[in-house]
């Protein structure tokens, strides 16, 4: 499933020099947007001199990583070698932390390119930052798809900065439109699912080996071995595990609207089990909540991928916007997308000044454009252009 490549071809060889290089950002990056939660107040207004500055700052700093990244973004296949040891992946081989430092720096380099008006040079690096992505889709291992799904988002975040605040020629965005197409669907969930059984067959092993095979086990050690094992662990628990994760596997395959639903009722059943109250209750990862990112991922690239056909629609009318997204249909996308939370195409509405796409999100209500609120979960997940 996951096979080593040359090398030559591997991407993740060139990345990791860019990982020994970057340097973190400074205490007061709090403030940027990307970093936090303050990026679309920055839709309308330019960036605060201070803020521009220091983060001019820190992408100069890291010039030689960004050269790093976009050599490494040149190449299509990626592998992080999972050292695995007894069929178990080790999860430390992947520095993850370093891949969303630089995740980050891609999108502050783009965001200033785009404040400065250097459509060019942010489309570049937009590319680049979808080349990070590209290193972990092969990945097995459910962190890896976690992680591949952040910074996903950054990239769509900071294309949506950039057309805030600069147009794109025609060849710019089909070049990106081609790009976050690419990273559409990779699959990930079924793969990670696959990966996390392993995990499951790794433990019953470990449950059902020779309690007394450590020679140096003390005789409390033993005894709690053993009671350990007459209590929390029951054939059964092992083919409820098994079965459970064969029905994630099979809504993986389902239609996106459809197989979020289908997780949530699984990992209700998980939950009310008496099962998972014993041996194999580590093993259950919320399931529903990887099935909710990966939708909101898909959900954040279409709307990417809408908001390109937009711009060169409105480039090949003279600045006019299309009054439908069904217009845009076919000269600059196949079909209007499909909302992975329900199925409908996205909403799409004419603003004063620009254009609102929105998918309804996780609440599954269609809250007219407004925007998600964490704090009462509730709202849509959109996509703003006020240009």
């Amino acid at each position: 499933m996951y096979p080593p490549v040359p090398e030559n071809q591997n991407s993740v060889v060139i990345y990791q020099k860019a990982f020994s290089q970057i340097t973190a950002p400074p205490a007061n990056a709090t403030n940027w947007p990307i970093v936090s939660d303050s990026t679309f107040q920055f839709r309308t207004r330019p960036l605060p001199a201070d803020v521009k500055q220091g983060m001019a700052d820190y992408v100069d700093q890291n010039e030689a990583t960004l050269k790093w990244l976009h050599q490494a973004a040149g190449i299509e296949k990626g592998y992080y070698d999972p050292g695995f040891k007894n069929g178990f992946p080790n999860v430390g081989r992947i520095p993850f932390m370093q891949i969303r430092e630089n995740a980050q720096l891609l999108a502050l380099a783009v965001i200033l390119r785009a404040e400065d008006r250097q459509p060019g040079a942010a489309t570049a690096l937009l590319q680049d930052s979808l080349g990070l992505p590209r290193s972990l889709e092969n990945d097995p291992r459910l962190i890896s798809q976690m992680i591949r799904d952040a910074i996903v988002g950054l990239s769509c975040s900071s294309l949506e900065l950039t057309l805030n605040k600069t147009p794109l020629t025609d060849d710019e965005l089909r070049s990106l439109a081609a790009v976050f197409h690419k990273t559409e669907s990779s699959g990930g969930i079924k793969r990670s699912l696959i990966c996390e059984r392993c995990e499951g067959f790794w433990l019953r092993d470990q449950l059902t080996a020779n309690p007394f095979s450590r020679p140096d086990e003390s005789l409390k050690g033993k005894l709690y071995d053993l009671y350990f094992r007459a209590i929390y662990y029951r054939e059964s628990d092992f083919i409820f595990y098994l079965d459970i994760m064969e029905k994630y596997m099979v809504a993986a395959d389902l239609p996106n609207q459809k197989r979020f639903e289908v997780a949530r009722q699984l990992t209700s059943q998980v939950r009310e089990s008496k099962e998972n109250g014993r041996a194999y209750a580590v093993l259950f990862a919320e399931w529903d909540k990887v099935f909710l990112t990966d939708a909101r991922t898909r959900a954040k690239l279409l709307l990417s991928e809408a908001a390109l056909a937009i711009e060169r629609y409105r480039l090949a009318n003279h600045n006019l916007l299309p009054p439908a997204l069904q217009d845009v249909v076919p000269a600059f996308l196949p079909a209007v997308p499909l909302d992975p939370f329900d199925g409908k195409p996205l909403r799409y509405q004419l603003l004063p000044k620009g254009y609102l796409i929105y998918s309804i999100g996780e609440d599954g209500v269609d809250n007219g454009g407004k925007e998600w609120d964490p704090e009462k979960q509730t709202g849509d997940r959109t996509f703003t252009v006020e240009r």
